[in-house]
């Protein structure tokens, strides 16, 4: 039995092998990194680049994923009171447990909401400094 898998595996291996290397060679390297309106150029260049450029670059990349972020919080938001919804046609014994539900899906909708207009405003104090 050991001899068997131990057999599967080198014939996976004998295979596998050469395609990781094809793959690896089509491997294409980046000419620069696209930070929203700033360009750095790759490390294989030679220019001159500013000392901030690369938090300029994670503040962008950051910004992004934070964006990203709330408007997952705002689906779900609007997914968990739409599941709320259903389970209240479908179960109207169980109004209380849903009329909780239905409170908290809300509350969470106006979390995010609040927590994007307080980012926003900080972002745009701190931007006009």
């Amino acid at each position: 039995m050991l001899k068997f898998s131990l057999l599967k595996i080198a014939i996976l291996v004998i295979f596998l092998f050469p395609i990781f290397f094809v793959q690896m060679q089509q491997i294409i390297i980046p000419q620069e990194i696209n930070c929203g309106s700033l360009k750095i150029p790759s490390t294989l260049q030679t220019s001159e680049v500013s000392k901030d450029a690369w938090f300029i670059c994670l503040v962008y990349y950051l910004t992004r994923f934070l964006s990203f972020l709330y408007v997952s919080a705002m689906f779900l938001g609007v997914i968990f009171l739409a599941w709320a919804g259903i389970l209240y046609m479908s179960n109207p014994e169980k109004t209380q447990e849903i009329h909780k539900r239905i409170q908290w899906g809300v509350v969470g909708l106006i979390v995010s909401i609040l927590s994007l207009t307080i980012i926003k405003l900080i972002e745009n104090f701190f931007l006009k400094l």
